[in-house]
């Protein structure tokens, strides 16, 4: 059966001017609108500029990086599965958003970094559920009662946070290239020699996901998104959704980011030699990178959560809160896998039957 996902969301710390109610975030119009008279109104102002994220310096972030998020949070921890979660100082919260355990506790989280932008919501809960919805029917070993009960009510938006990096590289290289040719005796000879150079090139928005769960559970989720499409950081945008604490630093990330950065340099140093020497092969390259004038954006990523408890156990799914990807592991139902093996196994059997005669 589908899970009930608790009721955790974070204030825009606007009223609505008609009734003082309070505001939330709406996908669909792209702005905010009022719980209680369905009032909507603009986040920005007439003479605001609608802006992206600015680039923070990477060497100056641990003294000069911006810790305000624009109201007071507080910090929870899921003791069942280690969670942690950002919140309004008011907010109560009883039940854990991805495992539903009550086994939560406030916690003294050090001073985070608050996030430079924000990829906003583009679907709401009820076109979260019928993309998934969609995507599920089509699951045909999935069992039935995850298909039947699927709600718009119990998809929870959360944002999940990433870093993104930008860096100038400066990469020295030697390997050995190989061109093949026929040779007199027409079999393919392959002449090597050495190569030695240079190669520049500017990396622009690395992502790397700063949740170790989602890293985990939803490998390459945060590289699902359109990062460059984000909105600089206002409070008003997380209104109605709940924020999850970076577990992974700006540090790690930075080292994350570095080796698949290397990756795709040794990729492309590989691909220069084979173009520049009209090669076939490449061998023993050796390579030597330099990365300065590293920035960095801390951004938050819009995701809709689902959860199903099927036999005591627990089948967690994510819709992306912009295009309407999912990601997760489908519970199997034995019985339908079972009448395939055995209807394959009829047919097979029929066939040797029929050939047998």
């Amino acid at each position: 059966m589908e899970q009930p996902v608790p009721e955790i969301k974070t204030d825009s710390g606007r009223k609505c001017p008609r009734c003082r109610g309070f505001m939330e975030f709406d996908p669909k119009e792209g702005k905010l609108r009022c719980l209680s008279c369905d009032y909507i109104e603009a986040v920005l102002s007439g003479d605001e500029e609608d802006i992206v994220a600015e680039e923070q310096d990477f060497i100056y972030a641990e003294r000069e990086g911006n810790h305000d998020w624009g109201v007071e949070k507080k910090t929870v921890r899921c003791e069942s599965c280690g969670i942690e979660m950002i919140y309004d100082k008011a907010d109560p919260l009883e039940e854990c958003l991805y495992c539903g355990s009550g086994r939560i506790a406030e916690i003294q989280a050090e001073d985070i970094l608050a996030p430079g932008g924000v990829c906003v919501f583009e679907l709401d809960a009820k076109q979260a559920a019928e993309r998934f919805e969609k995507w599920i029917r089509k699951r045909w070993f999935c069992r039935k009662e995850v298909k039947e009960s699927v709600q718009p009510k119990n998809f929870k938006g959360i944002f999940v946070p990433c870093w993104t990096f930008d860096t100038h590289t400066d990469t020295t290289y030697d390997a050995n290239y190989g061109v093949r040719y026929q040779g007199s005796k027409g079999a393919a000879v392959t002449e090597w020699d050495g190569c030695c150079g240079e190669y520049k090139e500017f990396i622009d928005d690395q992502v790397v996901d700063g949740s170790i769960r989602h890293k985990k559970e939803f490998p390459d989720i945060a590289g699902a998104f359109r990062t460059a499409d984000n909105k600089s950081y206002r409070q008003e945008y997380l209104a109605g959704f709940a924020v999850e604490r970076y577990s992974v630093d700006l540090k790690t990330a930075w080292e994350s980011a570095k080796e698949l950065i290397y990756k795709r340099l040794r990729r492309h140093v590989y691909n220069k030699i084979l173009a520049l020497y009209h090669a076939d092969e490449v061998e023993n390259l050796n390579m030597t990178s330099v990365y300065t004038r590293i920035q960095y954006k801390h951004l938050l990523l819009p995701v809709w959560v689902v959860c199903f408890s099927v036999k005591g156990k627990l089948y967690r799914f994510t819709v992306n809160g912009q295009d309407g990807s999912i990601s997760g592991k489908i519970p199997v139902s034995v019985g339908k896998i079972a009448a395939v093996v055995l209807g394959g196994l009829a047919v097979l059997g029929g066939l040797c039957f029929l050939l047998c005669r």
